[in-house]
Protein backbone atom coordinates (compact mmCIF):
# COMPACT_ATOMS: atom_id res chain seq x y z
CA UNK A 1 0.00 0.00 0.00
CA UNK A 2 1.39 3.29 -1.13
CA UNK A 3 2.37 6.16 0.98
CA UNK A 4 -0.75 8.25 -0.35
CA UNK A 5 -3.32 5.59 0.39
CA UNK A 6 -2.67 5.50 4.07
CA UNK A 7 -2.73 9.31 4.53
CA UNK A 8 -6.24 9.06 2.63
CA UNK A 9 -7.97 6.50 4.98
CA UNK A 10 -6.11 8.31 8.28
CA UNK A 11 -7.77 11.27 7.04
CA UNK A 12 -11.27 9.46 6.86
CA UNK A 13 -10.94 7.75 9.77
CA UNK A 14 -10.11 11.17 11.58
CA UNK A 15 -12.97 12.69 9.75
CA UNK A 16 -15.10 9.92 10.97
CA UNK A 17 -14.41 10.51 14.72
CA UNK A 18 -14.24 14.07 14.59
CA UNK A 19 -18.15 13.62 13.38
CA UNK A 20 -19.08 11.22 15.63
CA UNK A 21 -17.85 13.55 18.66
CA UNK A 22 -19.55 16.58 17.57
CA UNK A 23 -22.95 14.33 17.50
CA UNK A 24 -22.48 13.44 21.15
CA UNK A 25 -21.42 17.08 21.80
CA UNK A 26 -24.64 18.25 20.80
CA UNK A 27 -26.76 15.70 21.70
CA UNK A 28 -25.03 16.66 25.22
CA UNK A 29 -26.12 20.32 24.57
CA UNK A 30 -29.94 19.29 23.96
CA UNK A 31 -32.31 19.50 27.09
CA UNK A 32 -35.05 16.82 27.60
CA UNK A 33 -38.29 18.79 27.33
CA UNK A 34 -40.38 18.65 30.82
CA UNK A 35 -43.19 15.79 30.65
CA UNK A 36 -46.88 17.69 30.98
CA UNK A 37 -49.69 16.39 32.57
CA UNK A 38 -52.86 17.01 30.59
CA UNK A 39 -55.19 14.92 32.76
CA UNK A 40 -57.17 17.44 34.47
CA UNK A 41 -59.69 17.14 37.77
CA UNK A 42 -63.42 18.47 36.73
CA UNK A 43 -65.09 20.43 39.19
CA UNK A 44 -68.78 19.79 39.83
CA UNK A 45 -71.37 21.20 41.64
CA UNK A 46 -73.47 19.21 44.28
CA UNK A 47 -76.04 19.19 46.85
CA UNK A 48 -76.70 16.71 49.41
CA UNK A 49 -80.11 14.96 48.64
CA UNK A 50 -82.84 15.93 51.36
CA UNK A 51 -86.31 14.66 50.47
CA UNK A 52 -89.39 16.46 51.57
CA UNK A 53 -92.91 17.08 50.88
CA UNK A 54 -93.40 18.99 47.34
CA UNK A 55 -96.60 20.64 46.08
CA UNK A 56 -97.21 20.69 42.57
CA UNK A 57 -99.39 21.40 40.01
CA UNK A 58 -100.25 19.07 38.17
CA UNK A 59 -100.41 19.00 33.92
CA UNK A 60 -103.42 17.46 32.61
CA UNK A 61 -104.67 17.56 28.92
CA UNK A 62 -107.97 16.48 27.34
CA UNK A 63 -111.02 16.95 25.24
CA UNK A 64 -114.06 19.27 25.36
CA UNK A 65 -117.40 16.85 25.01
CA UNK A 66 -120.59 19.37 25.12
CA UNK A 67 -122.47 18.33 28.37
CA UNK A 68 -125.70 18.56 26.30
CA UNK A 69 -125.37 16.67 22.75
CA UNK A 70 -128.40 14.65 21.02
CA UNK A 71 -127.42 12.41 17.95
CA UNK A 72 -131.11 12.60 15.98
CA UNK A 73 -132.33 8.96 15.01
CA UNK A 74 -135.64 8.92 13.02
CA UNK A 75 -138.52 6.89 14.17
CA UNK A 76 -140.39 7.11 11.18
CA UNK A 77 -140.47 6.41 7.50
CA UNK A 78 -141.67 9.28 5.55
CA UNK A 79 -140.46 12.48 2.97
CA UNK A 80 -138.61 15.57 4.83
CA UNK A 81 -140.19 18.52 5.03
CA UNK A 82 -138.43 22.27 4.69
CA UNK A 83 -138.86 24.18 7.59
CA UNK A 84 -138.21 27.94 8.22
CA UNK A 85 -134.99 27.71 9.46
CA UNK A 86 -132.65 25.04 7.45
CA UNK A 87 -131.10 21.89 9.48
CA UNK A 88 -127.71 22.69 8.17
CA UNK A 89 -124.23 22.48 10.56
CA UNK A 90 -123.89 25.98 12.21
CA UNK A 91 -127.38 26.74 12.28
CA UNK A 92 -128.66 27.96 16.08
CA UNK A 93 -132.11 26.59 16.99
CA UNK A 94 -133.96 27.93 20.26
CA UNK A 95 -135.16 25.42 22.82
CA UNK A 96 -138.53 24.70 21.22
CA UNK A 97 -137.80 25.49 17.97
CA UNK A 98 -138.96 23.25 14.60
CA UNK A 99 -135.72 20.92 13.52
CA UNK A 100 -137.13 18.67 11.36
CA UNK A 101 -140.65 17.75 9.85
CA UNK A 102 -141.30 14.93 8.45
CA UNK A 103 -144.52 14.53 6.06
CA UNK A 104 -147.38 13.02 8.61
CA UNK A 105 -150.13 13.09 6.33
CA UNK A 106 -151.08 9.65 6.95
CA UNK A 107 -150.61 9.45 10.27
CA UNK A 108 -152.41 12.28 11.25
CA UNK A 109 -155.19 10.48 9.21
CA UNK A 110 -154.89 7.76 11.44
CA UNK A 111 -154.97 9.72 14.45
CA UNK A 112 -158.25 11.00 13.43
CA UNK A 113 -159.68 8.18 12.83
CA UNK A 114 -158.51 6.75 16.13
CA UNK A 115 -160.20 9.78 18.02
CA UNK A 116 -163.68 8.69 16.30
CA UNK A 117 -163.43 5.63 17.19
CA UNK A 118 -162.58 6.68 21.12
CA UNK A 119 -165.72 9.02 20.75
CA UNK A 120 -168.08 6.51 19.46
CA UNK A 121 -166.95 4.01 22.35
CA UNK A 122 -167.64 6.67 24.61
CA UNK A 123 -170.59 8.32 23.60
CA UNK A 124 -172.24 4.24 23.30
CA UNK A 125 -171.57 3.71 26.84
CA UNK A 126 -173.16 6.98 28.51
CA UNK A 127 -177.02 5.74 28.35
CA UNK A 128 -176.03 2.64 30.60
CA UNK A 129 -173.72 4.46 32.92
CA UNK A 130 -176.59 7.04 33.64
CA UNK A 131 -179.12 4.03 34.51
CA UNK A 132 -175.91 1.73 36.33
CA UNK A 133 -173.05 4.45 37.91
CA UNK A 134 -174.72 7.72 38.07
CA UNK A 135 -171.14 8.65 39.72
CA UNK A 136 -168.98 8.05 36.44
CA UNK A 137 -171.95 8.95 33.86
CA UNK A 138 -170.95 12.60 35.19
CA UNK A 139 -167.02 12.76 35.19
CA UNK A 140 -167.57 11.35 31.33
CA UNK A 141 -170.59 13.29 29.92
CA UNK A 142 -168.37 16.51 30.98
CA UNK A 143 -164.64 15.00 29.78
CA UNK A 144 -166.64 14.13 26.34
CA UNK A 145 -168.14 17.79 25.64
CA UNK A 146 -164.79 19.35 26.92
CA UNK A 147 -163.05 17.16 23.91
CA UNK A 148 -160.83 19.12 21.83
CA UNK A 149 -160.49 17.01 18.19
CA UNK A 150 -157.52 19.92 17.04
CA UNK A 151 -156.04 19.32 21.11
CA UNK A 152 -153.94 16.41 22.61
CA UNK A 153 -156.48 13.82 24.33
CA UNK A 154 -156.73 14.88 27.88
CA UNK A 155 -156.46 12.05 30.35
CA UNK A 156 -159.78 9.79 30.65
CA UNK A 157 -161.76 9.73 34.54
CA UNK A 158 -160.49 7.32 37.06
CA UNK A 159 -163.43 5.03 37.97
CA UNK A 160 -164.24 5.27 41.37
CA UNK A 161 -165.86 1.98 41.17
CA UNK A 162 -164.47 -1.32 40.31
CA UNK A 163 -167.48 -2.42 38.52
CA UNK A 164 -167.71 0.67 36.52
CA UNK A 165 -164.39 0.02 35.24
CA UNK A 166 -164.63 -3.42 34.31
CA UNK A 167 -167.89 -2.21 32.34
CA UNK A 168 -165.79 0.12 31.00
CA UNK A 169 -163.10 -2.16 29.97
CA UNK A 170 -165.87 -4.73 28.15
CA UNK A 171 -167.17 -1.41 25.42
CA UNK A 172 -163.84 -1.13 24.35
CA UNK A 173 -163.51 2.36 25.80
CA UNK A 174 -159.81 1.92 27.45
CA UNK A 175 -158.64 -0.20 24.51
CA UNK A 176 -159.84 2.96 21.84
CA UNK A 177 -158.25 5.19 24.39
CA UNK A 178 -155.19 3.75 24.49
CA UNK A 179 -154.96 3.48 20.69
CA UNK A 180 -155.64 7.32 20.53
CA UNK A 181 -152.68 7.73 22.89
CA UNK A 182 -150.28 5.72 20.67
CA UNK A 183 -151.68 7.35 17.59
CA UNK A 184 -150.63 10.69 19.28
CA UNK A 185 -147.45 9.72 20.30
CA UNK A 186 -146.77 8.02 16.98
CA UNK A 187 -147.16 11.53 14.86
CA UNK A 188 -144.94 13.47 17.40
CA UNK A 189 -142.32 11.19 16.42
CA UNK A 190 -142.48 13.30 12.58
CA UNK A 191 -141.83 16.53 14.22
CA UNK A 192 -138.34 16.77 16.06
CA UNK A 193 -137.78 20.29 18.16
CA UNK A 194 -135.22 21.56 19.61
CA UNK A 195 -134.52 19.98 23.55
CA UNK A 196 -132.52 22.92 24.21
CA UNK A 197 -130.76 25.89 22.87
CA UNK A 198 -128.25 24.74 20.67
CA UNK A 199 -126.49 24.89 17.04
CA UNK A 200 -126.88 22.17 14.25
CA UNK A 201 -122.94 19.78 14.35
CA UNK A 202 -124.11 17.62 11.52
CA UNK A 203 -126.21 17.40 9.14
CA UNK A 204 -127.33 14.33 7.16
CA UNK A 205 -130.42 14.94 4.51
CA UNK A 206 -132.15 17.46 3.02
CA UNK A 207 -135.71 18.61 2.51
CA UNK A 208 -137.59 16.75 -0.03
CA UNK A 209 -135.54 13.07 0.68
CA UNK A 210 -137.11 9.83 2.26
CA UNK A 211 -136.26 9.29 5.53
CA UNK A 212 -136.11 5.78 6.92
CA UNK A 213 -136.52 4.40 10.13
CA UNK A 214 -133.70 4.13 11.94
CA UNK A 215 -131.81 6.57 9.97
CA UNK A 216 -129.32 9.39 11.91
CA UNK A 217 -130.39 12.40 10.81
CA UNK A 218 -127.84 14.43 11.70
CA UNK A 219 -126.20 15.74 15.61
CA UNK A 220 -127.03 18.77 17.72
CA UNK A 221 -125.04 19.44 21.02
CA UNK A 222 -126.28 22.77 23.54
CA UNK A 223 -123.88 25.95 24.15
CA UNK A 224 -122.44 27.03 27.02
CA UNK A 225 -122.13 23.74 29.15
CA UNK A 226 -118.67 21.24 28.32
CA UNK A 227 -117.01 18.66 30.13
CA UNK A 228 -113.41 17.79 29.74
CA UNK A 229 -112.09 14.36 30.33
CA UNK A 230 -108.81 14.00 31.70
CA UNK A 231 -106.61 11.22 33.02
CA UNK A 232 -104.88 11.09 36.17
CA UNK A 233 -101.96 8.54 37.50
CA UNK A 234 -103.91 6.38 40.43
CA UNK A 235 -100.98 7.46 42.62
CA UNK A 236 -102.72 10.92 42.96
CA UNK A 237 -106.04 9.52 43.65
CA UNK A 238 -106.19 10.51 47.37
CA UNK A 239 -105.37 14.42 46.12
CA UNK A 240 -108.61 14.62 43.77
CA UNK A 241 -112.12 15.11 44.66
CA UNK A 242 -115.23 15.74 43.17
CA UNK A 243 -115.34 19.85 43.88
CA UNK A 244 -112.18 20.92 43.24
CA UNK A 245 -110.96 23.32 41.18
CA UNK A 246 -109.19 22.91 37.59
CA UNK A 247 -107.01 26.05 35.95
CA UNK A 248 -107.54 25.27 32.24
CA UNK A 249 -106.13 27.19 29.28
CA UNK A 250 -106.09 26.87 25.46
CA UNK A 251 -103.10 25.02 23.98
CA UNK A 252 -101.62 28.50 23.00
CA UNK A 253 -102.49 29.99 26.18
CA UNK A 254 -104.30 32.72 25.16
CA UNK A 255 -107.49 32.07 26.79
CA UNK A 256 -107.83 30.61 30.07
CA UNK A 257 -110.94 29.00 32.31
CA UNK A 258 -112.26 27.84 35.19
CA UNK A 259 -113.27 24.10 35.88
CA UNK A 260 -114.48 21.92 38.42
CA UNK A 261 -114.32 18.45 39.25
CA UNK A 262 -117.76 17.17 38.58
CA UNK A 263 -117.13 12.89 39.08
CA UNK A 264 -114.39 10.69 38.73
CA UNK A 265 -114.63 7.29 37.31
CA UNK A 266 -113.94 4.10 39.46
CA UNK A 267 -112.74 2.02 36.91
CA UNK A 268 -108.77 2.19 36.74
CA UNK A 269 -107.51 1.48 32.98
CA UNK A 270 -105.38 -2.02 33.45
CA UNK A 271 -102.66 -0.93 30.90
CA UNK A 272 -101.94 2.78 31.96
CA UNK A 273 -103.45 2.81 35.92
CA UNK A 274 -104.69 6.38 34.91
CA UNK A 275 -108.54 6.68 35.79
CA UNK A 276 -111.03 9.38 33.78
CA UNK A 277 -111.46 12.85 35.76
CA UNK A 278 -114.62 14.84 34.05
CA UNK A 279 -114.26 18.60 34.52
CA UNK A 280 -117.31 20.73 34.03
CA UNK A 281 -116.08 24.11 32.81
CA UNK A 282 -118.66 26.89 31.43
CA UNK A 283 -118.02 29.56 28.39
CA UNK A 284 -119.61 30.83 25.20
CA UNK A 285 -116.44 31.04 23.55
CA UNK A 286 -115.98 27.09 24.12
CA UNK A 287 -116.63 24.68 21.22
CA UNK A 288 -117.24 21.03 21.39
CA UNK A 289 -113.62 18.90 20.62
CA UNK A 290 -111.91 22.03 21.11
CA UNK A 291 -108.80 20.21 23.28
CA UNK A 292 -107.81 22.00 26.82
CA UNK A 293 -104.68 22.09 28.74
CA UNK A 294 -105.15 21.97 33.05
CA UNK A 295 -103.52 22.22 35.53
CA UNK A 296 -104.93 20.22 39.32
CA UNK A 297 -103.88 21.97 42.24
CA UNK A 298 -103.01 20.49 45.94
CA UNK A 299 -100.87 17.63 45.04
CA UNK A 300 -98.28 16.62 48.01
CA UNK A 301 -95.15 14.33 47.74
CA UNK A 302 -93.90 13.11 50.75
CA UNK A 303 -90.10 12.37 50.18
CA UNK A 304 -89.71 13.74 47.28
CA UNK A 305 -87.36 16.18 45.93
CA UNK A 306 -87.42 18.82 43.32
CA UNK A 307 -84.11 18.44 40.45
CA UNK A 308 -83.87 20.27 37.33
CA UNK A 309 -85.10 18.01 34.85
CA UNK A 310 -81.80 18.29 32.86
CA UNK A 311 -80.19 16.33 35.61
CA UNK A 312 -82.09 13.23 34.89
CA UNK A 313 -80.49 10.70 31.65
CA UNK A 314 -81.71 7.46 30.44
CA UNK A 315 -85.26 8.02 31.95
CA UNK A 316 -84.69 7.26 35.47
CA UNK A 317 -80.72 7.87 36.43
CA UNK A 318 -78.92 10.75 38.34
CA UNK A 319 -75.15 10.90 38.52
CA UNK A 320 -73.89 10.95 42.60
CA UNK A 321 -70.57 11.46 43.87
CA UNK A 322 -68.78 8.89 46.03
CA UNK A 323 -65.90 9.68 48.90
CA UNK A 324 -66.20 13.62 46.92
CA UNK A 325 -64.06 11.86 44.23
CA UNK A 326 -66.01 9.78 42.22
CA UNK A 327 -68.99 10.13 39.66
CA UNK A 328 -71.53 7.23 40.30
CA UNK A 329 -74.73 6.51 37.93
CA UNK A 330 -77.25 6.33 39.98
CA UNK A 331 -81.19 4.83 39.80
CA UNK A 332 -84.05 6.90 40.66
CA UNK A 333 -87.73 7.00 40.72
CA UNK A 334 -89.39 9.65 38.93
CA UNK A 335 -92.69 10.60 39.84
CA UNK A 336 -93.04 13.60 37.75
CA UNK A 337 -91.94 16.20 35.19
CA UNK A 338 -93.19 19.57 35.75
CA UNK A 339 -91.93 21.83 32.70
CA UNK A 340 -88.61 22.36 33.59
CA UNK A 341 -88.05 20.24 36.69
CA UNK A 342 -88.70 16.36 38.23
CA UNK A 343 -89.72 15.70 41.24
CA UNK A 344 -87.99 12.22 42.14
CA UNK A 345 -87.32 9.85 45.50
CA UNK A 346 -85.27 6.62 45.96
CA UNK A 347 -81.68 8.38 46.99
CA UNK A 348 -80.42 8.19 50.44
CA UNK A 349 -80.43 11.00 52.23
CA UNK A 350 -77.50 12.75 52.34
CA UNK A 351 -76.54 11.14 49.08
CA UNK A 352 -74.26 13.77 47.37
CA UNK A 353 -76.22 14.70 44.15
CA UNK A 354 -74.80 16.65 40.55
CA UNK A 355 -76.61 19.56 40.32
CA UNK A 356 -75.20 20.00 36.75
CA UNK A 357 -74.72 18.30 33.40
CA UNK A 358 -71.35 17.85 33.03
CA UNK A 359 -69.93 16.81 28.92
CA UNK A 360 -68.36 13.37 28.82
CA UNK A 361 -69.41 12.11 32.25
CA UNK A 362 -69.25 8.42 32.85
CA UNK A 363 -69.73 6.13 36.07
CA UNK A 364 -65.97 6.10 37.72
CA UNK A 365 -64.85 9.91 36.62
CA UNK A 366 -62.80 11.71 39.11
CA UNK A 367 -63.96 14.72 39.86
CA UNK A 368 -63.64 17.62 42.70
CA UNK A 369 -67.08 19.23 44.04
CA UNK A 370 -68.15 22.31 45.13
CA UNK A 371 -71.23 22.68 46.84
CA UNK A 372 -74.11 24.56 44.71
CA UNK A 373 -74.86 27.29 47.49
CA UNK A 374 -70.94 28.23 47.53
CA UNK A 375 -71.00 29.46 43.64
Amino acid sequence: MSRKNIVSIIAAVAILLLAIAGMKWMQSMKKNPKRVDNKQTKTVRVAPYQPSENSFKLPVYGRLTALKKSELYSEVNGILLPTSNQFLEGVSFKKGQTLLHIDDTEARANLMSEKSNFLNAVSKVLPDLKLDFPDEYEHWRVYLEEMDLNKPTAQIPVASDKKAELFLTSQGVYSAYYNLKTSEARLAKYMVRAPYNGVVTESNIKPGTLVRSGQKMGEFVGLGSYELEVYVSTRYLDFIAVGNSVDLSSPEGTQSWTGTISRINYRIDSQTQTVGVFILVNGNDLRDGMYLNGQLSGIHLANSMKIPRKLVFDNNHVFTVINDTTLEKSQVEVIEFVEEEAIIRGLKSNDVLVMQTIAGAYPGMTVSTQKASEE
